[in-house]
């Protein structure tokens, strides 16, 4: 499952369907009020269900999140990953799991996602708390490398 060591990570889950992106906002014609399209619901839905089969547990506080999506292998290997935004794929993913496993995305400090081949198709997405002292430590350790007052 890539090369993040899954004994560093509090939660670790696989979600089997094929990666897609979050789909714009639509707004209704009449009302102007926006609504998801149909196959970013559907697609959301999937992952819920998918995570409540598997049991779930809420995060609270500050966490980090990885996020790999996995394409299936294509036959002829010259073929370029899936032109599928990562950033757009994270942004389904978070939805999805917000309120079963993430209480608000806005508890995310630290974000990374990357797309890959595999055998299996999906999203593999580990989760754990933010160390705030490791945080500090890189942050402290940037500015002085900068040359910045503290």
């Amino acid at each position: 499952m890539g090369n993040v060591q899954e004994k560093n990570w509090d939660y670790v889950i696989m979600i089997s369907m094929t990666p897609k992106s979050k789909g714009r906002p639509r707004f209704s014609g009449k009302s102007g009020t926006a609504f998801t399209d149909k196959g970013t619901a559907d697609a959301e839905r999937e992952i819920r269900k998918q995570v409540v089969t598997m049991g779930t547990r809420t995060f609270t506080r500050p966490i980090e999140v990885n996020i790999e999506c996995l394409f299936k292998t294509p036959q002829k290997l010259e073929k370029p990953i899936p032109r599928t935004d990562v950033d757009n794929m994270a942004k389904l993913v978070l939805d999805a799991l917000q309120p079963t496993t993430i209480e608000n995305d806005a508890l995310v400090q630290t974000l990374t996602v990357s797309k890959r081949y595999s055998t299996n198709e999906g999203f593999v997405v580990r989760i754990r708390h933010c160390d705030f002292e490791g945080h500090l430590d890189v942050v402290q350790a940037t500015a002085r490398k900068l040359g910045w007052n503290q």
